[in-house]
């Protein structure tokens, strides 16, 4: 079991982060976002943590915080970045809750490359092969996602067969008193003048046998 979630605010994020720990205790990654135009022109940043009692460090310029808190997928586990979140590929990012059934299998179908061991990473690349709705639609198990793009400057957030809500521009796999779940199959994007997420669009759902 895994856990993400994400706000504007800082003070809004690290409580986030604290309702969510207990979801994922072996490693933590922080993601910023940053407006275009800045210096290096540095549009996305993560940073990885296993010290989870350090306080989650503020950026001013920073427009977006995303969250993931992971656990262990074994008895024994050695962190690597390559096989932690968020994965990456061509300027997306992607973190993901959740289990998938048929990632293997997805490799074999689509010859997909740049796979690891771990199911989430076929979600990327799997999405550049056959679009964004036929990835998720794909898909067999269950997941909950945030999706960012530096290239479109598009952030996403959706849910199959995981547990994910959301309150106008935050989100979090652990609900919280007035946050409401997302529509499973549904897809939410985050406006960045706003602050809030619209349901944009909509993808097929595979069979889920359980909730994360």
């Amino acid at each position: 079991m895994c856990g993400i979630f994400g706000s504007n605010n800082i003070e809004t994020f690290r409580e986030l982060y604290t309702q969510n720990i207990q979801r994922g205790n072996f490693v933590r990654s922080v993601t910023k976002i940053f407006p275009g135009g800045l210096k290096d022109d540095i549009r996305i940043e993560t940073k990885h943590d296993q010290q989870l009692d350090k306080e989650i460090e503020e950026n001013h310029f920073c427009i977006y915080y995303l969250g993931h808190v992971q656990s262990p997928t074994s008895s024994v586990r050695h962190f690597d970045e390559k096989t932690s979140h968020p994965f990456s590929l061509n300027g997306q990012y992607l973190a993901h809750n959740g289990v998938l059934d048929n990632d293997r299998q997805l490799i074999e179908e689509y010859n997909l490359e740049g796979c690891s061991d771990v199911d989430s990473s076929v979600i990327l690349p799997l999405k550049d092969k056959i679009g964004f709705n036929n990835a998720f639609s794909a898909l067999q198990g269950t997941f909950g996602c945030w999706y960012y793009n530096t290239k479109t400057g598009c952030l996403r957030i959706l849910r199959s067969g995981s547990t994910m809500c959301y309150n106008e521009g935050n989100f979090s796999s652990t609900l919280l008193p007035d946050y409401k779940y997302i529509d499973e199959g549904h897809v939410l994007e985050y406006n960045f003048t706003t602050s809030t997420f619209k349901n944009v669009d909509k993808f097929e759902l595979n069979a889920t046998p359980f909730f994360l």
